[in-house]
């Protein structure tokens, strides 16, 4: 390289010449997949060698600060296959990921976490069998790991099943690059077509719970594979790879893209009410166990939500937009009022309601029980009928709203022989009057 003789790993200055300082001599004697670097300097290096300046390496070394080899990091004899990836963890220590079954003579596949002298860590435990090429560690010190299935991790190495990635969403080959986004947004780049049936070539974003985000727009993608994706400064993108077109346009082997332009779209929980850590945006709350349906009139900067479930906020600052992670809102406490003195009637009802005391306008909703919307009207009068006869037997929350003032009551469909009484709900309104019969 530029004259000076490098085997397989070199290191640049900010010119983009050869540092002379890091002499790794004789070097690898085939390829390296994964470099990172600890906090002391020292730089982990995995791979599909088997040797670096002649001494037995299998698959993994840790280099000094000038290139010279750590003979202190005792990794015994190595992997008995190949290393994709390596990650240092916060506390120092090392995951590696590949397509390897034993460490050091031991059952230990396709991912492992090494302590800082190169043992394996018996304390870590992962139930996990696919062949790992990208590992990624999140703010809370959970872990994605990726190739053909997408999972995420504890520390421990313990699944964790809040993430919601089928590992069959997933078609058309493997994720070779994951990168966790300041914001907690997951981008995956690799050798596929598809995620939970929705087209996305080479690249997509997911959700913090692992479900796609249809607001990452790829258009087309990349007509082949992406093998690394990084994020820079300002939030882009950069992704290199085997392709030569992103969404139609000319992109050979490297290309930027928007990353989204937002880079708080945080939530701040206190008790029931949510708020968006970013002030000054423009926002529109959303119901994520409602396939993201919007909850109407909730369009400011705080949310407290009528119904349990999980919330999240569109946010949207000049021309861009993002969606933050959802937040569960659960054991919602009751302050009980009932502004309009709203009554109705008959409850069980198996036809039509009829509302008294209505305010002057607004809105009639009839939601399921998780809090979809079913059915809605506006108000014209103060006394209405509402047609329930479509419903099917079951338990049903009518919301009445005007402006940010609501009334929620609970009734039953078609239960009309049904003994019935009023009582207080403690997990479904706050703030409300809400009536159920038993």
């Amino acid at each position: 390289m530029q004259g000076v003789m490098r085997y397989c790993i070199a290191r640049l200055n900010e010119d983009g010449t050869v540092d002379t300082t890091f002499n790794p001599n004789g070097g690898f004697d085939d390829d390296v997949y994964a470099i990172d670097i600890q906090s002391d300097g020292k730089i982990i290096v995995g791979g599909r060698f088997t040797s670096f300046n002649s001494i037995p390496t299998n698959y993994i070394a840790r280099l000094n600060v000038d290139g010279s080899l750590d003979t202190t990091f005792q990794t015994g004899t190595g992997f008995d296959h190949y290393v994709y990836d390596l990650l240092i963890t916060d506390d120092n220590k090392i995951l590696a990921g590949g397509s390897f079954t034993q460490y050091n003579g031991y059952l230990e596949p396709r991912l492992v976490r090494l302590t800082q002298d190169g043992f394996s860590d018996n304390l870590f435990v992962h139930s996990l069998f696919l062949i790992v090429y990208s590992i990624a560690e999140q703010n809370d010190n959970k872990f994605i790991i990726a190739g053909n299935k997408i999972y995420r991790i504890h520390p421990d190495g313990e699944t964790d099943t809040t993430f919601d990635s089928d590992p069959t969403t997933l078609w058309g080959g493997e994720v070779r690059s994951v990168l966790v986004q300041d914001n907690g947004k997951i981008v995956i780049g690799g050798y596929f077509n598809q995620y939970n049936g929705t087209s996305c070539n080479g690249i997509a974003r997911l959700r913090s719970n692992g479900m796609l985000d249809t607001g990452f727009d790829s258009g087309s993608g990349f007509d082949d594979g992406v093998r690394c994706i990084v994020q820079q400064n300002d939030s882009s993108i950069i992704a290199v790879g085997d392709f030569h077109t992103y969404n139609n346009f000319c992109r050979t082997r490297i290309a930027r893209i928007d990353g989204g332009c937002l880079t708080n779209i945080s939530i701040n929980q206190d008790g029931g009410t949510l708020t968006a850590a970013n002030a000054g945006a423009s926002y529109q709350w959303v119901n994520c166990d409602s396939g993201f349906a919007h909850v109407v009139g909730a369009t400011q900067q705080s949310f407290t939500p009528v119904i349990e479930g999980n919330y999240a906020a569109i946010i949207t600052e000049g021309t861009c937009q993002d969606t933050s992670n959802c937040i569960g809102i659960f054991g919602l406490e009751i302050q009980e009022t009932n502004p309009w003195d709203i009554k109705f009637y008959p409850n069980p009802t198996n036809g039509n309601l009829t509302f008294e005391n209505l305010p002057e306008s607004g809105k009639i909703e009839i939601l399921t029980m998780p809090g979809t919307l079913i059915q809605t009207v506006s108000i014209n009068d103060q006394q209405m009928k509402f047609d329930c006869s479509s419903l099917e037997s079951g338990t049903y929350i009518v919301r009445v709203y005007n402006d940010n003032i609501y009334s929620c009551t609970k009734f039953y469909g078609e239960c009309s022989k049904q003994w019935y009484m009023f009582r207080r709900i403690t997990n479904l309104c706050r703030r409300r009057t809400c009536l159920y019969c038993q």
